[in-house]
């Protein structure tokens, strides 16, 4: 394991990478080019990647614990398999990147841009997404956990037959959306109107859920 704690440039990351470790702890790499990296399959605790360049890095199976990476370019990084818990991740831009089977928890992703990302299995828990661009990503058959997804735009995002558990979709953005089988019952509605609502046909919502749908328009139910 190597924990140095000062910081690093290209350079010195890769003389680090000549060493193989399996887990780095506490570096900063404050807005270095790291494009192309080979970083796959190693354990980054604690790290600072903020306003990095990592577009086209490798980070299958690479696992980041506690780390930030505020503003990051990530786009066409190789992160398949990848785990990323309790980061600050919020305005990254993984735009084109292979995210397959990867997994956020506990991140805070506000404004994060997964547009024409390969995400197949991909899984939130716990996630801060407000404003993230999450368009047609498919969440389909899954579970999600306490994820705030306020005005996010989920434009043609696939959410058949998943289950919200403490969720927010207030105010997002849900053009061609699809939630047959969806259960909304644990789940923020709060911002859409019965007009947005024809997107969530065939999903279960509440009593409630229903009512505060129907005063949108002015219907009061009682």
């Amino acid at each position: 394991m190597t924990t140095p704690s000062d910081s690093y440039d290209r350079q010195g990351l890769e003389v680090l990478l000549e060493k193989s470790p399996q887990k780095i702890v506490g570096i900063s790499l404050l807005k270095q080019d790291l494009k192309k990296l080979n970083l796959s399959d190693i354990i980054f605790k604690d790290c600072d990647f903020s306003g990095s360049d990592l577009s086209g890095a490798y980070l299958e199976g690479a696992e980041l614990i506690g780390c930030k990476a505020y503003g990051s370019k990530l786009k066409y990084a190789h992160s398949d398999d990848a785990k990323f818990r309790n980061c600050n991740l919020a305005m990254t831009d993984w735009e084109g990147a292979h995210l397959s089977s990867s997994a956020f928890s506990g991140c805070k992703l506000t404004g994060a841009n997964f547009r024409r990302s390969h995400t197949l299995g991909i899984s939130f828990q716990e996630c801060i997404l407000v404003n993230a661009m999450l368009q047609n990503i498919s969440f389909g058959n899954s579970e999600l956990l306490r994820n705030d997804f306020s005005e996010a735009d989920l434009a043609g995002a696939d959410f058949s037959d998943t289950t919200f558990k403490e969720c927010s979709l207030r105010g997002a953005w849900l053009r061609l959306a699809r939630f047959r089988g969806a259960d909304l019952r644990g789940c923020d509605l709060g911002g859409l109107t019965l007009a947005d609502a024809i997107v969530l046909k065939g999903a279960v919502v509440s009593k409630a859920q229903a009512a505060e749908l129907l005063r949108s328009i002015g219907v009061l139910v009682h």
